[in-house]
């Protein structure tokens, strides 16, 4: 079965410009950010397994991504008008 995805779709069709000429550096340190905040939340959650119960843990945890997709879905909703 061919592809129908087009060669190079993903590269940039345009050259840099202006704030873009940084967009290596910044997006290294938007890389670092995320993975220092999971391997503290692997380390932090290893912790709390061993003085709580994974029976509480466990549910809590899972409420951190649903409270943020919410937040985000929220945020990202329309504004509503009002005719």
């Amino acid at each position: 079965m061919a592809c129908s995805a087009r060669p190079g779709w993903a590269s940039r069709s345009r050259p840099l410009s202006g704030g873009e000429a940084e967009g290596p550096a910044r997006s290294g340190k938007l890389r670092l950010v995320p993975v220092a905040g999971s391997v503290a939340g692997a380390v932090f959650g290893g912790l709390l397994l061993g003085a709580i119960p994974g029976i509480v843990l466990i549910p809590g945890l899972a409420l951190i991504p649903l409270i943020s997709a919410f937040k985000t879905a929220r945020h990202a909703a329309p504004a509503k008008t009002t005719a």
